[in-house]
């Protein structure tokens, strides 16, 4: 199986917008091989913000909330 990041928006419902830059060629959605792998990003993502914050980087009403990401199982890899 193979997994994904999906962000919930209200035109587009569940999506993958995780971008994986691939040098030379087109940018693809980024897939993960397992659950934890996915998750794994998704917890350094929310870090990552949470960083920005509190270092004053970023305004804390400019997070994002965690209910709008879910890890979602989209098939054979």
């Amino acid at each position: 199986m193979s997994y994904e990041v999906q962000h919930y928006n209200f035109r587009d419902g569940w999506t993958n917008t995780w971008l994986r830059h691939i040098p030379g060629r087109a940018v693809g959605r980024e897939i993960f091989a397992t659950r934890a792998e996915a998750e794994g990003e998704l917890d350094s993502f929310f870090e990552e913000i949470a960083f920005q914050i509190a270092d004053g980087e970023r305004h804390p009403d400019d997070g994002y909330h965690r209910d709008e990401y879910r890890v979602a199982k989209v098939g054979e890899r």
